[in-house]
């Protein structure tokens, strides 16, 4: 098992092949993540190397999923301290949230028209090829 699978220590692992496959997080991330204070509930063994619990690694995985839907990293670091400070701070946690949500559905809503813009060029040039017609790459669309 050596190296393959994480170091078990009373329901702890050390981050190693089984963390970055439980977290989709490599270790280079996870130094990332580190010096930008976004993992301040990592607790270190003896030998230095960061030792993590099931909620160390469902709070890595929150992380990553935020910052998957373009949340910048100083607003995960506020979360991550609001997290600490309790449940007094659920509403601002929220709020965020809710403003995070609203910009993945504009984002999600710009790819969307994006998408229906190039399906409809890519039409637009199958109609030229079939009719034998060189189609033109041009920036406009839809002459």
């Amino acid at each position: 098992m050596l190296g393959v699978l994480s170091a078990l220590r009373r329901n702890h692992i050390v981050f190693n092949r089984s963390g970055r496959q439980k977290t989709g997080i490599s270790s280079y991330t996870l130094r990332y993540y580190d010096k930008a204070g976004l993992t301040p509930f990592v607790k270190r063994d003896k030998q230095g190397r960061r030792v993590f619990n099931d909620e160390d690694l469902d709070s890595l995985a929150l992380i990553r999923c935020l910052k998957q839907t373009g949340m910048p990293l100083e607003d995960i670091r506020q979360f991550i301290s609001w997290c600490a400070d309790g449940d007094g701070t659920i509403d601002q946690r929220l709020a965020m949230f809710e403003e995070q949500r609203q910009a993945v559905e504009a984002q999600i809503h710009q790819s969307l028209l994006n998408l229906q813009k190039s399906i409809i060029r890519l039409m637009f040039i199958g109609v030229r090829v079939r009719r034998g017609v060189k189609p033109r790459l041009t920036v406009t669309c839809c002459h």
